[in-house]
């Protein structure tokens, strides 16, 4: 509940910032954000995203608690195989975008700092 609550609170402050000029007026590619998965990043923000995202897209019932295992990486895996993308289980740039476009728009702003995409 506390990080959702954190999550909201910071893309309220991006949506402030957006108002008064200082953000980004569209998501753009997040090349510096960390591939997710195993062997990657497995705990974070970042990991909180896919599970939202996940959650939100494919109505999976993933604990949103920012640690990668082996439920978010079959979710993960049954979203990339849905969405023609590489069933490796791991978010890269094309999986990433795919799942913040298909994801809950309200954490999209936010999570595209966490999340690596190619838009």
């Amino acid at each position: 509940m506390f990080k959702r609550k954190l999550a909201r609170l910071a893309v309220l402050g991006g949506a402030t910032l957006m108002a008064v000029g200082g953000g980004l007026a569209s998501a753009e590619a997040s090349t510096s954000a960390s591939y997710i998965g195993y062997g990657y990043s497995t705990s974070g923000s970042g990991v909180w995203c896919v599970q939202h995202a996940l959650n939100y897209a494919r109505g999976a019932a993933l604990t949103e608690d920012g640690q990668f295992g082996p439920a978010t990486k079959n979710a993960l895996v049954g979203f990339q195989q849905q969405h023609g993308l590489q069933a490796d289980g791991v978010v890269g740039p094309q999986t990433g975008s795919s799942l913040l476009s298909n994801g809950d728009p309200y954490y999209a702003g936010y999570c595209y700092s966490f999340v690596r995409t190619t838009n």
